[in-house]
Formats: structure tokens, C-alpha cells, sequence
């Protein structure tokens, strides 16, 4: 028996090809290779077409034939394909040929491949294949832990030859001259990979495992695909691939400044802005001036940008001379990283530390400090947040990912008020969040601060309420001291002695006139 001989069900590949066939061709005849048991076979029959099933084993053919399948012997890597399909037809019209778990088994698959697409060209036809992903998620985090395990059957079968992802697969169809009419891919949580051991990172619910799979879904679709399922019909062979992609390297640091210009700013708000960009030591390599929302300012640089890193610039803002050529210093030597400038606290800063931590909690720091790469961006999907944090949230997941790295030169640029940043900690709170090395030290720092903050708080609440209690008892010697003089006013001594007393202060004021 064949290994991958299994029952035909709507949510495997081979029920998600027969959903593609069904949708996207007209009747005919379907030609399977290495068709194995034809689990496909009877729902294409039920549906309208003729089947005909080819494999290079023989008790596979002989059981498919007493089955009632048309079946036939064929070797992909020696025989024809061309003469296999009109051989098939005889005289009839091709619908599509289809290999299901077939191309990954074949040494130097990309003849074959060749072969396919003119058949499918010749008769109008389409190509169905189903494919491994090895860039699923069980497969990434194994990897991680050095473990690459062989099986008999599944992501890495013991007989396959060729490996895919995506992208490979997209540039072997166009280097054959197929281009892609549907896909109807398969996902699997969990596959055998993921589990044949009981190890932390494989494991989707323990923190570290919890953070590669999220990192893993940054870097784009398919984490959880098991295999690629799609339809392909001829198209001009060797046809430039566009899904590559981009790979600049970082280089020697570069610069494109983004002044940010909204409804409360004034042309000479932003004319203000490129003067001080104008006066740089460092020259950037392009000062761009955009309008509207910072998710739509920040989709519009990233798209355009063919420098290493970005740097935006609130209308307004004036930037010290050496700006840019302290984040250039920097960068040489960590051009990975997200350079930032310095910043003073303000006297309502909660704390002075300088760290990550402080970026995401006080976020008293202008846009103008940082200087972000784009390349995490080009492979992660670091920029999908929209509204009104969606540049701050950009820089701090960037930050968080690659780290942060301080320019040292004495200038520093002014802090702003802090602001809420509690829709900010929300967002970055639903996904897992990597800390950079020393964020620890960064606590410790602030929890010195605030205890430092609570002893001043509780020395100066003391100092009030001590001169509380002194400003009591000295209103209750007034008080003492105001009854006895009243006691004394309303006696009848003072009212006998006040014609004496009045006596007395006339000659007092003629002894002074």
C-alpha cells in the first residue's frame, strides 16, 4: 500500500484541488499524476469529468483498475508527459492535469515543470499541485531548538528531494511559464512536527513559544500553511517573478526625512522645519513633505524609502546642526538597531532613565529623536496599526525587536509633555513583546526613582503635618489669649479705669505733638 494512501476528505488537499478544478474549469478530462490510490478519482466523476490516474507503482495501477479508475504506468522522470496527456485524452478535451504531493519527490522537478506547462498551454488547460510549506511554524521553531527531524510521511518526508516555501515555488512556476489562477491552501495548527517533542519552543502556549510563533506570523503568511493547494495556467515562459522580496543590504547608514504637516500647521511651520534639515551636517539623502494621517504618512514613506533608516519630524521642529550625523555616527557601528538622541527629562518627568521602558511608558520623547530602520519593516509586519499612535507603535515594535542604541554626542534634544499611554500598552500588550538586554536595570532604575519619589513625598507630607499641628496649637494660644482680652473688656475694672486710661493717652499724644 501506498503511504499516502488516504480516504478523500473536503478540508485535505486533495479536497481543496477538487474545490479549484470545480470552480475554475469547465468539464473534461482531469489527467492525476502520481495519483497513488486516486482519492480524488470518484468526487471528479461525481462532479463531471473523466479521471485519469498515472503512477510509477504497479500495485497501485492494478488496484485502481480493479477499482474501476483508469490507470496507468508512467515514470514523470523518464517518460513524456506531453505524449502520457494525449495519450490519456484520446480525442477528448483536457481539463487539467494534477499532481498532489508529487513535484517535492522529483530530482530536477524544473523539466518537468517545463513539460507541464506547455501541455496545459497546448490544450488550454490548467496545472493543479499541492506542495509542503516548510516555512510552517512547528517547522521554524524546531529549528530553533536544533532539531530536524525526518519522518515517513508529512513536512519532511524521507523522499522528498525539494523543499518550498512560497517564494521558491513562485519562482519555479514562472521560470516554467505558469502563472497562478487560484490557490485553496491547507492549514494545520499543529502538524506532526510540531508534535514529536515535548520542547518549549515548539509548545504554542509557553512564553518563549508564544513569542517565536507571533514573530513568526510578523514575518509573513503561511505560518500555520501545511501545503500549498493551487490552480496555474501557461503564461510566457521564463516571465520576470515580482512576489521576490527586498533584500538591500544596510550599508553605510542613510537617511530619508519625513516633515509630517497637519491641519494646525502653518507653511511657515514646515518652511521652518527644512531650514534646520537644510543646515544638517549630514545631509540627508531625501526630505520628504507629507499630509494626513500618521498610519497613511508612514505607509507612503516605507514605500518610498530607498534609504536604511527613517526619520520623521513634526512640523515646527528644529533640529540641532549635528541631528543626523550623531544617528549616522551611531549606526556605523550598529546599523541594525534604532539610533535615538538623548532626551532631558521635563520637570514633570515620573523618571530620568533613558531606556526602552521609558519610550513606552512616559513617552516624553518628539518623533524627531529616533531614527528607525526599514528593513525589519520590508520582512515583518511591524507597521499594520492604524489611528492616531500608529508612528509611535511603529517605532516601539521596531525598537523592541532590534533594540535601541543611544547616540553619545553632548547634544540632546528637548523632551515633550508626556503622553497617555495607556491605548499605546494595550496595543503592544496583545501580542508577545521582546525586552532588550539590560531592561531589568531599566526597572530597577525606575523603582530606585519612585522609591526616591515616595521618601520625598512622605518627608514633605511629614513636614506639613508637623506644621499643621504647630499652626494648631498656635491658633489655640491666639484663641486663649483673644478670651482673656475680651474677659477683660467686658470687666467692671476696665470700665471703672477707662476715663484714667483715656486721661492717659491724651497727655501721651500732647507729649508727642
Amino acid at each position: 500500500m501506498h503511504k499516502y494512501d488516504h480516504d478523500y476528505s473536503g478540508d485535505t488537499a486533495a479536497g481543496h484541488l477538487v474545490d479549484l478544478l470545480t470552480q475554475h474549469v469547465a468539464s473534461g478530462v482531469v489527467v492525476d499524476l502520481g495519483c497513488g490510490n486516486a482519492p480524488i478519482a470518484e468526487p471528479l466523476r461525481d462532479a463531471g469529468y473523466d479521471y485519469v490516474g498515472f503512477d510509477i507503482d504497479p500495485a497501485a495501477v492494478a488496484s485502481l483498475v480493479e477499482r474501476g479508475v483508469d490507470a496507468r504506468l508512467c515514470d514523470l522522470t523518464v517518460d513524456d508527459v506531453a505524449e502520457l496527456v494525449d495519450e490519456a485524452l484520446e480525442g477528448r478535451s483536457l481539463a487539467a492535469i494534477t499532481a498532489i504531493d508529487v513535484i517535492e519527490h522529483l530530482p530536477g522537478f524544473e523539466p518537468i515543470l517545463a513539460r507541464l506547462a506547455h501541455a496545459v498551454e497546448r490544450h488550454d488547460a490548467v496545472l493543479g499541485v499541492s506542495i509542503p510549506n516548510v516555512t510552517h511554524e512547528d517547522l521554524g521553531t524546531k529549528l530553533i531548538a536544533g532539531r530536524w527531524d525526518v519522518t515517513d510521511t508529512g513536512l519532511l518526508d524521507s523522499t522528498h528531494v525539494n523543499l518550498f516555501d512560497e517564494r521558491r515555488l513562485d519562482l519555479a512556476m514562472a521560470a516554467a511559464g505558469l502563472g497562478e489562477v487560484a490557490r485553496h491552501d491547507t492549514v494545520l495548527e499543529r502538524t506532526e512536527q510540531g508534535l514529536l517533542h515535548r520542547h518549549p519552543f515548539v509548545y504554542a502556549h509557553t512564553s518563549v513559544g508564544e513569542w517565536l510563533r507571533h514573530l513568526r506570523d510578523l514575518a509573513g503568511p503561511h505560518a500555520s500553511t501545511y501545503q500549498f493547494v493551487r490552480l496555474y495556467r501557461a503564461r510566457s515562459m521564463g516571465a520576470e517573478f515580482d512576489g521576490a522580496p527586498p533584500s538591500a543590504p544596510l550599508g553605510v547608514p542613510s537617511f530619508t526625512v519625513v516633515v509630517m504637516s497637519n491641519g494646525d500647521c502653518s507653511d511657515d511651520d514646515v518652511a521652518h522645519s527644512i531650514a534646520s534639515i537644510d543646515a544638517q551636517l549630514l545631509a540627508p539623502s531625501a526630505t520628504i513633505v507629507a499630509e494626513g494621517a500618521p498610519a497613511e504618512v508612514l505607509d507612503g514613506a516605507l514605500s518610498s524609502a530607498t534609504t536604511t533608516h527613517l526619520c520623521f519630524v513634526e512640523a515646527g521642529d528644529s533640529m540641532p546642526s549635528d541631528w543626523l550625523a550623531g544617528f549616522a555616527q551611531v549606526l556605523e557601528h550598529h546599523p541594525e538597531r534604532v539610533a535615538r538622541h538623548p532626551v532631558e527629562p521635563t520637570e514633570d518627568a515620573d523618571w530620568t532613565t533613558s531606556g526602552l521602558l521609558r519610550s513606552i511608558a512616559q513617552r516624553d520623547e518628539p518623533v524627531c529623536a529616533f531614527a528607525v530602520p526599514v528593513a525589519p519593516t520590508e520582512w515583518l509586519s511591524l507597521a499594520e496599526d492604524r489611528g492616531r499612535d500608529a508612528l509611535w507603535l511603529w517605532i516601539l515594535r521596531s525598537a523592541a525587536l532590534v533594540g535601541l542604541v543611544d547616540v553619545d554626542t553632548p547634544t540632546k534634544l528637548s523632551a515633550v509633555s508626556a503622553r497617555p499611554s495607556c491605548d499605546v500598552l494595550n496595543a503592544l500588550g496583545a501580542d508577545a513583546l521582546l525586552l532588550p538586554v539590560g531592561w531589568q536595570h531599566e526597572v530597577a532604575a525606575m523603582q530606585i526613582a519612585s522609591a526616591k519619589r515616595r521618601d520625598a513625598l512622605a518627608d514633605a507630607t511629614a513636614r506639613v503635618d508637623r506644621l499643621a499641628l504647630e499652626i494648631e496649637a498656635l491658633r489655640d494660644v491666639v484663641d486663649a489669649r483673644t478670651s482673656e482680652i475680651q474677659q477683660l473688656r467686658e470687666s467692671r475694672w476696665w470700665r471703672v479705669t477707662g476715663p484714667g486710661r483715656r486721661t492717659v493717652d491724651w497727655l501721651r499724644g500732647r507729649r508727642r505733638s
